[in-house]
């Protein structure tokens, strides 16, 4: 058997060490077992058995003459065994059979540094002539000093590092010192993987995992992970049940990808802390809460001998086990272990209960149940220490609850609340190393369709929730790490943790999969924080953008938390009655791509918003972007609104743009744009501050305001300015409220008013020797044209024209480029002094 193993974002130094072997190699490679010129699954996973024994010896009669573990060593090496003959397959040794694995075949390279490369070519034998290369690893000199590598003069990778300088693998410099080590992803973070057997057969439930993210793995710079990020942080296991009744083997291969640019496990299946979450994407959150919650890879591992098997049918329940009782049509599980459950039930539960004492893992495997309640709850976990639901793969779940409660276990709290409701830690999944296609209807007709009273993770699976009120509410976490979600409410939010009694919890964490939410309230809402690495999400709250709503009464954003909003990246389709993304005190983006129509702001903060990256189209707004503190400093964003595209303010007049203004003095107000591309449609101002705007580099196009009550840039009324050091900023619109940057700023601008110009005709700004500096077509009607480029120089005169055309180049929000103007009129010329 073979174990499971996740390999994190695997970081491959340019710096082989130069012990590249002096012996010809094989015709095939001596992991090509079955003689193709291909690396099968199974010959990989060999090489996985070799890397997690440790070692390996010679034994006659297998299928490659090697067997895992010390022994003899009389006859010649594996030829993966290439950097240092000390029969022990490394990490390095091991990636580079991965990266034969996934280029589909490989072929002889004499000069390699094993005489092998990825890829179709021919097999043959290569000779000896290499001077060797034993020496300047220790001393530094790498091979310039003249090891060479094959031919035995060869020129060194890096220019002689070596390992005792620490450059190599040693010191975990890795290629390019800092894209993780081997010694460190060796060292630390070692997979392990189980396997279980079949149910009721004789065969083997084989987990052949992840192995990913070899070739171009960025490290912790490039915020995929390093080796030692996400290697050490967590022992990914893998796990499977095995073959549910029968004598053939179950088998999950799971995934061997993403090696040629260094995806780490973006889409590894068998993983824990090293799937690339808080402390696996190399990059420190500094987050107040475990975004891991309490997931145990324990909990998806169990021996088919200790399965017990409990059959329902109709009004009737058969089960045979010491752990499970029935009277009628009630199951109650009163000990960990892990039961089997099929059939359906017309009125009936399933209720958990386990004594306090117990502190074991409470498995219930759902082997395609139907179990439908007609007075409670139907699936109840009144206590345990831990409750895992597993959907078996292939099979469809479902529960039902009742529109009326008449019985409620716990009468003062009236909970149960929810066709499928725990007070306990509560996870479902479908139990193994790969997503598994096991599926779970729930129907919740009183209340809620999910319920954790503790914390809540779903870990893959197809789950479906149509609720009256909230979807699935997991008090103190919500934790996604894969699946296939579907939730429709009548009155509630899709997605809530709601314990704001302790900082730490009340977040909810999504690491992937596919969301798709239709809600009456709010989509996505935490209490403290959201926190979203990836993921595909189709968001609808509260009947969409143009729906109408109460808002001093009801609030229906599309992602919502209390305290912040932190997004690394996902797929976001947005169409919200209230405001698109929302927090109560902070929000940052470092990646992703949003689709936003929103009834109220695109993204709100009330007090700031960050945008690191990502691409951002707020399509539908009241104001775009709102927040006492904006700062940008990189991303796409494409902002229409309303009224104002970009607001530095406390949002305190809502949707009433004459309603109390925010605090005249108070300079915290500020826009800062450090980098990034902004283009802004606004029928109220462009960019607006009730502070500063400060803006030292990126590209900024604003399509303003027609009307004379608004203007392209607007800062504050006491003291504030508008800074515009470096970068380009156009903006065309009315000029009832002008304002320019100010003359304080290092770069140079012209703010130009003139009779009004309709939308679409070119304002073009080139030097008297032809230089372009910039030709903008406004989508509306303007009559004033604010430019700040860092083309401007002092002592060069430039010409403004108006009307003309522009062929060939490119038009990106009216910024022509690459092609040619001509036919314009000349308005004025412009002069800037030193």
């Amino acid at each position: 058997m073979f174990p499971c193993i996740s390999i994190r974002s695997l970081v491959i130094f340019a710096l082989f060490l130069a012990f590249v072997l002096p012996v010809a190699a094989a015709q095939y490679h001596s992991a090509d077992t079955v003689p193709d010129q291909h690396i099968s699954l199974s010959e990989l996973l060999r090489m996985i058995q070799f890397y997690n024994a440790g070692g390996y010896h010679c034994q006659a009669g297998t299928e490659d003459g090697y067997e895992p573990g010390s022994g003899d060593q009389t006859c010649p090496p594996h030829d993966s065994d290439y950097m240092t003959q000390d029969w022990h397959v490394s990490l390095s040794e091991l990636l580079r059979i991965i990266q034969f694995f996934n280029a589909g075949s490989y072929h002889t390279e004499c000069g390699s540094e094993d005489n092998f490369a990825p890829g179709s070519g021919s097999l043959f034998e290569c000779g000896t002539e290499g001077e060797g290369t034993s020496e300047g690893v220790i001393e530094g000199e790498g091979v310039v000093e003249g090891e060479g590598m094959v031919e035995g003069e060869g020129e060194g990778v890096a220019e002689g590092e070596g390992v005792a300088e620490g450059e190599g693998v040693a010191e975990g410099e890795g290629a390019e010192e800092g894209e993780g080590s081997v010694e460190e992803g060796e060292a630390e973070g070692q997979a392990e993987g189980t396997t279980e057997g079949s149910a009721e057969g004789g065969g083997e439930g084989i987990i052949e995992g992840a192995v990913e993210g070899q070739i171009e793995g960025e490290g912790a710079e490039e915020g995929e992970g390093s080796v030692e990020e996400g290697e050490a942080e967590g022992e990914a296991e893998g796990m499977t049940e095995g073959s549910a009744e029968g004598g053939s083997e179950g088998t999950i291969e799971g995934t061997v990808e993403g090696q040629s640019e260094g995806e780490g496990v973006e889409e590894g299946e068998c993983v824990e802390e090293g799937e690339g979450t808080a402390e696996g994407e190399g990059e420190d959150l500094n987050l107040p809460f475990d975004p891991l919650g309490d997931y145990e890879a324990s909990d998806y591992t169990w021996s088919s001998a200790d399965v017990a098997y409990i059959l329902f049918n109709g009004d009737s329940i058969v089960e045979n086990t010491d752990g499970a009782s029935a009277v009628g049509s009630v199951l109650t599980i009163s000990s960990s272990g892990t039961y089997s459950l099929s059939g359906s039930l017309t009125n009936g539960r399933i209720i958990v209960a386990v004594d306090s004492s117990d502190e074991g893992v409470v498995r219930l495997i759902f082997n395609g149940i139907n179990v439908t309640c007609l007075y409670s709850a139907p699936f109840y976990v009144a206590n345990a220490e831990r409750t895992v639901i597993i959907l078996a793969d292939g099979t469809s779940n479902v529960l039902t609850d009742a529109a009326t409660y008449t019985y409620f276990d716990d009468v003062e709290n009236e909970e149960p609340n929810a066709a499928l409701f725990s007070k306990d830690y509560l996870t479902i999944s479908t139990g193994a190393c790969s997503f598994g296609s096991g599926q779970l209807m729930v129907n919740g007709n009183y209340n809620d369709g999910i319920t954790s009273k503790d914390g809540l993770i779903i870990n893959n699976g197809a789950i479906t929730v149509d609720s009256l009120d909230d979807g699935i509410r997991g008090k103190d976490y919500i934790i996604v790490k894969d699946g296939d979600i579907n939730v429709t409410t009548a009155e509630g939010d899709g997605f809530k943790s709601d314990n704001a009694d302790d900082a730490t919890t009340g977040f909810v964490s999504v690491e992937g999969g596919t969301i798709n939410i239709v809600a009456e309230g709010e989509g996505i809402q935490a209490q403290t924080y959201l926190l979203v690495y990836n993921g595909d999400f189709n968001i609808q709250s509260g009947g969409g953008a143009g729906t109408v709503f109460d808002a001093e009464n009801y609030s229906k954003k599309g992602l919502k938390a209390e305290v912040s909003v932190l997004i690394l990246g996902g797929d976001f389709y947005i169409d919200s009655a209230d405001d698109g993304v929302h927090s109560a005190a902070a929000i940052e983006i470092d990646g992703g791509d949003f689709e936003i129509y929103s009834g109220d702001d695109g993204i709100h903060s009330d007090a700031t918003v960050d945008i690191n990256g990502g691409d951002i189209s707020v399509l539908r707004s009241y104001e775009g972007i709102e927040s006492i503190i904006i700062t940008i400093r990189g991303g796409n964003i494409h902002v229409e609104s309303s009224d104002d595209g970009l607001n530095c303010a406390d949002g305190s007049g809502g949707l009433d743009p004459w309603g109390p203004p925010p605090n005249p003095t108070d300079s915290e107000f500020c826009l800062n744009i450090y980098g990034g591309y902004l283009a802004v449609y606004a029928q109220g101002d462009g960019l607006d501050s009730n502070g500063d705007i400060v803006m030292t580099g990126g590209t900024v196009i604003v399509h303003g305001p027609t009307a004379d009550n608004n203007g392209i840039l607007d800062c504050g009324d006491f003291g504030s300015s508008i800074i515009v050091d470096a970068g380009l900023l156009v903006g065309a619109g009315s000029s009832g409220m002008p304002a320019s940057p100010s003359n304080t700023s290092a770069q140079k601008f012209k703010m130009l008013t003139f009779t009004r110009k309709n939308a679409g005709t070119l304002c073009h700004i080139e030097s008297t020797t032809g230089q372009e500096i910039v030709t903008f077509g406004p989508s509306k009607q303007y009559e004033c044209i604010i430019v700040s480029s860092p083309a401007f120089v002092a002592g060069i005169t430039y010409k403004v024209y108006f009307g003309g055309t522009y062929t060939g180049g490119t038009n990106t929000d009216g910024i022509r480029a690459g092609g040619s103007y001509s036919g314009g009129t000349q308005a004025t010329s412009l002069t800037f002094t030193l």
